[in-house]
């Protein structure tokens, strides 16, 4: 259930730019000179307070309009830079905001109240680098991005368009498929398979799951497929950020690690996977793209 979300549009900016009120009034100017500033407010935020945790310098990587595999993304090729600069950090910052997708009601287009409905305002930082003789006692890793893959589905008549955004002059819309929790659990198997078959895993419930929520029905049906168990911890987390603060696009992976990170340690397990040593990071976005990240744990 999602209980709450956060948004900085309110009654104030709309009565400045009321075009945006208009289902398909021309308000493009005004929604990128906002999310220009909220954006860049946002992932600041994020990025001081990972920079604070970790306390040293780091490296910046930029990304823009990559959808909710953004996470997923940004961490796969955070991985590649670290790796070929020994000793360094890469700042990671996942800033979402909503301005875009808001407009007026339109009694032919259902897409549009629904992601007005079910999206959020957020932001998510990390820090990634290699080598544990860098590392001192008091920042001590969280988790090893062990491989990553990115898995972008064929055309098949199930998957194309099935999650689509353009943007246009009356700002973001967004094509969604009845069907897409679906097309996503049809397809996840595969890319576990890929992933761990090199490490010899393909019982899904001894991983951590660190997954992008997309929504109620994705998590219920990627859980029924895999035959997860209904009290698996770690989906939960996904649950409870979902529940918390909706899908804030990119960021909401990093939101689900952080949760989890924080109750492995609340509750005292052995690992930062709660208890757990091997785990994956999903994400999945338009194109129809599944991201997957192998993930071993550390000790708490």
């Amino acid at each position: 259930m999602i209980k709450k979300r956060y948004m900085h549009i309110s009654e104030e900016i709309l009565k400045e730019d009321p075009q945006m009120c208009d289902y398909n009034a021309s308000s493009l100017n005004a929604r990128e000179a906002i999310q220009a500033t909220v954006l860049t407010k946002l992932g600041k935020e994020a990025a001081v307070k990972a920079i604070e945790e970790w306390g040293q310098p780091n490296k910046a990587l930029h990304a823009t309009q990559q959808g909710c595999h953004a996470g997923g993304t940004s961490l796969r090729l955070a991985k590649d830079l670290a790796e070929n600069n020994p000793g360094a950090r890469v700042l990671v910052v996942c800033s979402e905001n909503t301005v875009m997708l808001f407009r007026g009601p339109s009694e032919t287009d259902m897409d549009s109240l629904v992601a007005q409905a079910f999206f959020g305002d957020g932001a998510g930082a990390v820090i990634i680098g290699v080598h544990s003789s860098y590392f001192s006692n008091k920042h001590q890793p969280i988790y090893q991005l062990v491989s990553t893959a990115q898995t972008i589905l064929p055309p098949l008549p199930d998957s194309e368009g099935a999650l689509e955004g353009h943007l246009r002059e009356a700002g973001l819309t967004i094509q969604n498929w009845p069907n897409l929790s679906e097309i996503i659990s049809n397809n996840i198997e595969k890319a576990l398979i890929t992933a761990f078959d090199p490490i010899g895993i393909n019982y899904w419930n001894s991983i951590f799951w660190i997954s992008h929520p997309g929504g109620p029905g994705v998590l219920g049906q990627v859980q029924s497929k895999l035959g997860l168990q209904a009290n698996k911890l770690t989906l939960l987390r996904s649950w409870h950020v979902l529940g918390e603060f909706v899908n804030i696009f990119g960021a909401t992976v990093i939101f689900v690690m952080d949760e989890m990170r924080k109750q492995s340690l609340k509750e005292y397990n052995a690992t930062t996977g709660e208890g757990l040593d091997w785990g994956v990071l999903l994400r999945f976005g338009p194109g129809f793209t599944i991201e997957t990240i192998v993930l071993h744990s550390f000790p708490t």
